[in-house]
């Protein structure tokens, strides 16, 4: 598997990302929901650093994987040099379809 060189996030990802942001301000205030950004930021990291980082998802689509971060699950594959990020989930949400992460 090649490794990743950087970090590309859907529109999809992108999107979570911020509804996780914004509910993690309302529930527990700015200074904790930006520590968990860059707890999530850190371990999008590792997606750079290990080429097989996360579980595989043949389920979801031919490469996909997935890693845990705190309350969530980070979908993504890696295509060419690039660790694309499909989805953000919470982990107690139903387990994704292919339509929900593509």
């Amino acid at each position: 598997m090649t490794r990743a060189q950087r970090i590309v996030l859907s529109l999809r990802a992108e999107r979570d990302l911020a509804g996780i942001f914004r509910l993690s301000i309302e529930r527990w205030g700015e200074h904790q929901a930006r520590k968990y950004a860059e707890q999530i930021d850190r371990r999008l990291a590792v997606l750079t650093k290990v080429s097989s980082a996360g579980r595989a998802r043949p389920e979801l689509g031919e490469g996909v994987r997935s890693i845990p971060i705190g309350a969530h699950i980070i979908f993504f594959k890696i295509v060419n040099d690039e660790a694309l990020v499909l989805s953000v989930r919470h982990a107690k949400r139903r387990t994704p379809t292919p339509e929900d992460i593509d």
